[in-house]
C-alpha cells in the first residue's frame, strides 16, 4: 500500500455512491464530468494506492484542482470527510518527497519571507497609515493576505468593527499569515514552523476576540484558544442587535442583488444581504460559494476556477442579478480578475464589508 494503513483505510471507505458529486461545484460547472468530482478522485487514488494506476506529476496536480469547499464532507452518507482526506493525501505525498505544482510549491517560501502568499512583505498594511503601530485592544481585526490587493476591504471592515465595538486594533504591517492556505496545500510542517510568529504578535495586543475577513483563518485562532469569528457573523450579530443602523432601503431601485458566501460559513452573508435588500434579493445555487480554498485551484492553469466563475455569472444574469456581493476577499479578488480578463459587462461585484458600509 503506497498510502500506508490509515490513509488506505479512509480511501477504501468510499462506497462510490456519487452523493459527493451531486454537490461538487466543479462537477456541476463542467457539465457533470466524472473526473471533476470527488468520487473520481477517490477511485483514482485507490487505483494509485494498489498499483493499478501509475503515480504521475499530472495526478499530483489533479489532487490540487479542487475548490476545497468541503461540500463533499457534508454529503457523504458514510461520513467520510473527503475534502479533509484529500488534504491529508497532499501532505503525505509532500512528506514522501513529491513536489506539488510550481505555483503551489512556492507558497511556503513566500509566506516565510513576507507573511503573505503574494510574496510582498511591504504591502500587507497598505491600507493603514505609514506610522501605524498595533495597540492592545478588546477586538483584533485580522485582515488576511488579500488586504494588500484590495485595501478597500480591510478599510471598510475595520470601520464597521470600530463602529460596533470601538476598541479595535490590527496587526497591520506585521500581520503574519494564518497558515491556513499552507495547511490546505499539505504543508502542515511549515505551518508548525511559522505559527508561533502569529501567536507572538497576537499576544502583544491581548485581544478578547478575533474578527477576520478571511473565514478560513478563523480556525487558526480557535486552535490558539481564542474566541474567533468571521466578519460576516460579527456583522450579522451587530445588525440583529441594532449596533449597526441601516439606511431605509429605496424600494424603487431597479436592481437585483445576490451573494457569493464563504463555503466555510453558516451562510451569514446570505442572511445579511437578504436582510438589507429585502425584495431586491435573489439566491444563487448552494454550490456558488467560494473562499481561500479556491486559490489552490486558481494557482494551476486557472481553467477550473474560470469555469466556475463563468457559470456563477451566467446563473446571476439568468436571475437578472446586476449586483453581486462577495463575502471572501480571496473570492472577490479571483472573480474580479476573471471579470477584467474576460471583459464581463452588466454586473457589479462588491465586497460584503463595503456593501454594508455603503448602507449605514
Amino acid at each position: 500500500m503506497m498510502l500506508g494503513e490509515d490513509l488506505s483505510f479512509e480511501v477504501n471507505r468510499c462506497i462510490s455512491c456519487g452523493a459527493c458529486n451531486i454537490v461538487c461545484p466543479l462537477f456541476i460547472v463542467t457539465g457533470f464530468q466524472e473526473t471533476a468530482g470527488p468520487r473520481a478522485r477517490l477511485r483514482l487514488l485507490s487505483m494509485v494506492n494498489t498499483g493499478a494506476l501509475e503515480f504521475s506529476v499530472e495526478f499530483l496536480e489533479y489532487l490540487y484542482d479542487c475548490m476545497s469547499c468541503g461540500k463533499c464532507n457534508e454529503a457523504c452518507p458514510v461520513e467520510l470527510k473527503i475534502s479533509d482526506l484529500i488534504v491529508k493525501v497532499r501532505e503525505f505525498f509532500i512528506g514522501q518527497g513529491y513536489v506539488p505544482p510550481f505555483n503551489i510549491v512556492q507558497l511556503p517560501r513566500k509566506v516565510k519571507d513576507s507573511n503573505s502568499f503574494f510574496g510582498d512583505s511591504q504591502a500587507k498594511g497598505v491600507w493603514l497609515p505609514p506610522d501605524f503601530k498595533p495597540e492592545k485592544a478588546s477586538i483584533l481585526y485580522y485582515a488576511g493576505c488579500w488586504a494588500q490587493e484590495y485595501p478597500e476591504i480591510p478599510l471598510s471592515s475595520f470601520e464597521l468593527i470600530k463602529r460596533v465595538e470601538g476598541n479595535v486594533t490590527t496587526l497591520g504591517y506585521e500581520e503574519p499569515c494564518s497558515g491556513r492556505i499552507l495547511e490546505m496545500a499539505g504543508y502542515s510542517d511549515v505551518v508548525e514552523e511559522i505559527r508561533p510568529r502569529l501567536v507572538e504578535r497576537v499576544r502583544e495586543v491581548s485581544p478578547e476576540k478575533v474578527v477576520s475577513s478571511c473565514s478560513v483563518s478563523v480556525r487558526a485562532f480557535k486552535f490558539m484558544g481564542l474566541e474567533a469569528t468571521s466578519l460576516s457573523n460579527f456583522l450579522l450579530e451587530a445588525l440583529r442587535s441594532g449596533k449597526i443602523k441601516l439606511k431605509q432601503p429605496i424600494r424603487l431601485r431597479k436592481h437585483k442583488v445576490s451573494v457569493i458566501p464563504s463555503c466555510q460559513s453558516e451562510w451569514e452573508a446570505k442572511e445579511i444581504v437578504e436582510m438589507v435588500e429585502g425584495e431586491n434579493f435573489t439566491e444563487l445555487p448552494d454550490w456558488a460559494c467560494c473562499d481561500c480554498g479556491a486559490v489552490l485551484s486558481s494557482l494551476l492553469d486557472g481553467s477550473s476556477f474560470n469555469k466556475w466563475a463563468e457559470r456563477v455569472l451566467k446563473e446571476a444574469k439568468e436571475r437578472q442579478v446586476n449586483v453581486l456581493v462577495v463575502e471572501e476577499p480571496s473570492c472577490f479578488g479571483l472573480i474580479t480578475k476573471y471579470i477584467n480578463e474576460n471583459k464581463v459587462k452588466g454586473i457589479k461585484i462588491i465586497p460584503l464589508s463595503q456593501f454594508i458600509l455603503n448602507r449605514t
